[in-house]
């Protein structure tokens, strides 16, 4: 007798439920993804401020500069970025 790659529970409604270990592996691969990319961003972002912030105490320029270029900044980096919304999987097809 072979055994099934699907195991099978009872949820809290008592109707049968099947786990895929594809499926896991698939979710597995998405957090992880999705983590690497926000640690990703936030040390991108975490670095023009320090840069931006280093560029502007070292010239004397006025507090509304300081914003308009972080702000700019982000501005541009979320505009080349892949967006959140699976773009780079209908780019790869």
């Amino acid at each position: 007798m072979t055994r099934s790659r699907h195991s099978e529970s009872k949820n809290a409604s008592g109707t049968t439920t099947r786990s895929d270990p594809d499926s896991d592996t698939n979710r597995l691969r998405a957090l992880v993804t999705t983590a690497g990319r926000l640690l990703g961003d936030a040390l991108v972002l975490g670095l023009w401020t320090l840069f931006v912030t280093l560029l502007v105490l070292a010239g004397g320029w006025p507090g509304w500069l300081y914003y308009s270029l972080l702000l700019g900044g982000v501005v541009v980096y979320v505009s080349i970025t892949v967006p959140w919304t699976g773009a780079r999987e209908k780019l790869s097809n």
